[in-house]
């Protein structure tokens, strides 16, 4: 190995990531130059034909992993998309119930307002009411004072025009 070629090259040594040309290469079997002689030697496309019997079942087992790892893909895209999909219109629901429940909010808050305002006039009304018949009280009150008063005043006149004529 430490020599040199005809061509006078020598490696600096160790391992190089490029062999140079005529020199064996460092890697595995079928690597580098090694393949390419053994692909012009079969002259066939299918240069693993003799590998692939010492291989074969793992080949078919790995593609059968395969299809069913492509299927569960297919699936797992289809439930993505219906779950997509499903996601949408709970979505739009969750819009539309939005918008019911601020349509329901803006009317509590009219109604709201309007029983406030019936409560006042209706407090008022019975606010009225009440001085009305506070009022009509006093005068009755007033009137009965009054008719007391004037009988005491006709019981007293009647006392001085008995005393007088006795």
């Amino acid at each position: 190995r430490g020599g040199q070629d005809a061509a006078g090259w020598r490696p600096r040594g160790g391992t190089r990531g490029r062999e140079a040309p005529g020199w064996p290469p460092h890697g595995p079997l079928g690597h580098g130059r090694q393949l390419s002689v053994a692909l012009s030697a079969e002259g066939d496309e299918d240069w693993l034909r003799g590998v692939r019997g010492m291989f074969g079942s793992r080949e078919d087992e790995l593609e059968a992993k395969l299809e069913a790892l492509q299927a569960r893909c297919a699936n797992l895209s289809s439930d993505l998309e219906s779950e997509r999909t499903e996601m949408a219109k709970a979505r739009e629901r969750a819009e539309c119930v939005e918008e019911v429940a601020e349509k329901l909010r803006v009317k509590a808050f009219t109604l709201e307002t309007e029983i406030e305002a019936e409560r006042m006039a209706l407090g008022t009304a019975k606010g009225t009411q009440r001085l009305q018949e506070e009022r009509a009280q006093k005068a009755a009150d007033d009137h009965r004072s009054n008719a007391a008063s004037l009988e005491a005043e006709v019981i007293l006149q009647r006392a001085q025009l008995a005393n007088e004529k006795e």
